[in-house]
């Protein structure tokens, strides 16, 4: 397995394991806070995709796809 070979599988799995997580959850479920001042799980998500093209913006610029207006400020 070369190092592409296991990227590639690495983000397969974490794809599995994030689908697996969410594919039974409503809209509502997404936005639930679990106590008052927590961040609910779309927020956790939100701010995973935003920190995601921050990081691969930084090993190559212009390489993420652009996420809509003022999502990166939101989910910060």
């Amino acid at each position: 397995m070369d190092p592409k070979d296991l990227i590639r599988q690495t983000i397969a799995t974490t794809d599995f394991v994030c689908n697996a997580y969410l594919d039974d959850l409503s809209d509502e479920d997404l936005l639930h806070r679990p106590v008052a001042g927590a961040n609910h799980i779309n927020w956790q998500l939100g701010h995973l995709i935003a920190a995601e093209k921050m990081l691969g913006e930084m090993v190559k610029p212009d390489s993420m796809p652009a996420l809509p207006g003022g999502f990166a400020e939101k989910y910060g």
